[in-house]
């Protein structure tokens, strides 16, 4: 019996008579539901799905974020009883797709998105996980189901960057950005209102760098002092408020005093030029609205001699206080607030009628953090970049994985700005141009916070160790998310499908980059498969396949298992069982992490010989090739076909090495010993098939 996906459309009323989307599974045994919601405490799912559906909040929403719930229901029992479905693929094993949004789940909900009733819902979700697996969502009948055009965004808490998961606590953070210092008034009288760094979602160009900071913000209808310098309409940057990382507000306020009366009022030249910014949606831009003159809100008067404090208000500090005077001769606090906020999560402010170039929207595209911007946007501005990158797309085939890291380490320069760096300019015990790269990334200077180099920019020994392990982290995470763009980026560029099956990173199109979560998206199975499917027949082959694959996978340890390696290799293993040899994946496994080294010859004759020190793997690749062992534990692969090949390993050189013949039947080879010599006789596979071949084994 096959199987079935489908999405059922449940009425649920409202403006426009609207629907509610579930997603269901449906095999000869079982029937699976997954269905999102708004976090409402108290209320059942089922329950929230029925009830009207109101007009999107703006700050004072009580819908939380979207709660996924996942029902096994005994076949026969729809909960759907005569709701309309519509079937999005049928098959005889469907259970890979399924998995696939099950996982999707996983890291939306560790995400936590936003519930809005009109724009981002459950209907919104469905779409996602859809999209996830690459199925369009169907919709025949032109149902109303708002939020389905749209992509999940505006995370409540940004997830963690993967690649860049620090060493260090949150707290004394060697790489901690500091508080950054705008005025804000209490216009409603009922308190200085302001949201923890942890809980917003607000950014905002704090360091007039051109990249939006995620921030600690304003919140209940306060207002922020501001000056639009350009007068443009609205608050660009830090610039155009009173304060910033190193000077208080009231200090940068003070000028505005013409007459020195310590008010800032009417009698004074720029009074009427001052505004107060209301962010009523909380977005850190300047809406329509928001920003108004201070005789809008009938402020008469700012003081501007204010009271130094120590005070705290959800995590941002309060460093002055001072008193405003209305027009009715009331008064009110504005207080100096130093956001606290994060450096890395940002992005970069894109100019009105900014295009980008035709070829760079061709080729992979990153996020960028920190002081970078986004991989496409930064080569539309720099030609070298650009090329670079379309270099390694269109030559990516030539490249083993250690030379393709290689390049593509210098793109992160060349991306970064760091590509001029002297390696030994911080200090000696890290790669200046690494920690430069981290920088960027994190948006602020490195400082040794104690030991050796304390005070200084230049990382200790200890400290060093972390921030490269940091460093590899983050370049293997990017390689995974640019490598599983390249198939698609070399079709852009005319490559044709054999073009393609000579490309070793293949088999990474199975896996997904979502630029806005930063994370590719997959199953290490599906990646498996695809590449068990790409690889050749002969055994010498597979191993070459696995091994030049690996590298490119490390993000995903980084990305689907949080860096945590004894699950990343279970999961690995268990994938690649689909190639039916734990030997051959435990050989591809020791040449990727360079512990045995791969010597591999030609179709001709070749002697081939190991460096020494270590085990070796040797391939010979046909031809009458001679093989002298290396000192560790060596494996020689022969397949058949490889001809006549002698292999010398000279006694106590290693004491666990083998011959492992690929694909041949063990009633095709005869021993003949010879002294303490023995040859390996391997007949044809049929009379005439010229396949036959031996390897002589010499003490």
């Amino acid at each position: 019996m096959s199987e079935r996906i489908l999405v059922t459309y449940s009425y649920i009323g409202g403006t426009g008579s609207n629907y509610h989307l579930a997603l269901h599974y449906i095999t000869p045994t079982g029937h699976h539901v997954l269905q999102g919601g708004p976090d409402i405490p108290g209320m059942e799912l089922l329950d929230l799905i029925n009830e009207e559906i109101y007009s999107d909040s703006n700050t004072d929403s009580p819908w939380g974020r979207i709660i996924i719930r996942s029902d096994d229901l005994l076949l026969g029992n729809d909960i759907y009883d005569g709701v309309p479905a519509v079937e999005v693929v049928e098959g005889i094993d469907l259970s890979d797709i399924w998995n696939l949004m099950q996982q999707a789940v996983d890291l939306i909900e560790a995400v936590g998105y936003e519930y809005r009733p009109l724009s981002q819902n459950s209907n919104t979700l469905v779409r996602s996980l859809l999209e996830t697996v690459g199925l369009n969502l169907p919709n025949p009948e032109g149902y109303p189901i708002p939020g389905a055009h749209n992509t999940l965004q505006d995370p409540l808490n940004p997830p963690a960057n993967a690649c860049l998961a620090p060493p260090w606590p949150s707290t004394g953070s060697p790489m901690t950005a500091p508080p950054i210092s705008p005025l804000v008034l209490d216009l409603d009288g009922d308190g200085i209102e302001l949201t923890n760094i942890e809980g917003s979602n607000v950014y905002f160009d704090l360091d007039a760098d051109g990249f939006a900071e995620r921030t600690g913000w304003i919140t209940g209808g306060d207002g922020t002092l501001a000056y639009d310098a350009n007068g443009n309409g609205r608050i660009d940057d830090i610039n155009e408020l009173f304060g910033n990382a190193t000077t208080d507000g009231f200090t940068l306020l003070r000028p505005f005093d013409s007459n020195n009366d310590g008010i800032i009022s009417a009698s004074d030249d720029q009074f009427d030029e001052l505004r107060v910014w209301v962010d009523s949606n909380a977005n850190g831009t300047t809406d329509d609205g928001e920003l108004r003159s201070l005789a809008d809100h009938q402020i008469a008067s700012i003081q501007v001699n204010a009271q130094a404090v120590n005070q705290t208000i959800e995590g941002n500090s309060i460093s002055h206080v001072a008193s405003y005077q209305r027009e009715d001769g009331s008064t009110a606090e504005i207080v100096d607030v130093w956001y606290a906020n994060d450096q890395m999560a940002s992005y970069k402010i894109i100019p009105d009628g900014f295009v980008f170039d035709p070829e760079a929207l061709k080729l992979p595209d990153l996020k960028g953090w920190g002081d970078v911007a986004d991989l496409q946007y930064a080569m539309t501005l720099d030609t070298d970049l650009r090329v670079a990158v379309k270099d390694l797309v269109l030559n990516g085939a030539q490249h083993d994985p250690a030379s393709f890291r290689a390049a593509f380490e210098a793109v992160l320069a060349e991306w970064t700005g760091t590509a001029d760096i002297e390696p030994d300019s911080r200090g000696a015990y890290m790669d200046a141009q690494h920690l430069a790269v981290l920088e960027a990334f994190y948006g602020f200077q490195y400082r040794q916070l104690a030991g050796t180099n304390a005070g200084t920019p230049d990382p200790g020994p200890n400290a060093a160790v972390e921030l490269e392990a940091l460093y590899q982290d983050a370049v293997s995470c990017m390689f995974t998310h640019f490598a599983s763009q390249l198939a698609v980026s070399s079709r852009n560029f005319g490559a044709t499908i054999d073009d393609l099956l000579e490309m070793p990173w293949l088999a990474l199109g199975a896996l997904h980059y979502n630029k806005e979560t930063d994370r590719v998206t997959g199953a290490l199975d599906t990646v498996a498969a695809l590449a068990s499917m790409l690889a050749p027949d002969d055994y010498a082959g597979k191993i070459r396949m696995i091994a030049s694959l690996i590298p490119y996978l490390e993000g995903v340890r980084l990305d689907l298992y949080g860096g945590d390696q004894a699950s990343y290799s279970a999961a690995f293993d268990a994938a690649f069982a689909a190639f039916g040899d734990q030997r051959l994946i435990s050989i591809s496994c020791d040449i990727a992490a360079g512990t045995r080294q791969l010597v591999q010859g030609t179709v001709g004759d070749d002697v081939l010989s190991a460096q020494a020190g270590y085990g070796a793997v040797f391939i010979g690749s046909g031809g009458n090739d001679a093989i002298n062992g290396a000192n560790g534990n060596d494996t020689y692969v022969y397949d058949r076909g490889d001809g006549a090949d002698t292999i010398t390993e000279a006694a106590n050189a290693g004491i666990d090495d083998r011959l492992v013949l690929g694909d041949i039947n063990p009633s095709d080879v005869t021993l003949v010993r010879n002294g303490n010599d023995v040859t390996i006789v391997i007949a044809e596979s049929a009379a005439g098939a010229g396949d036959g071949g031996s390897v002589l084994l010499k003490n």
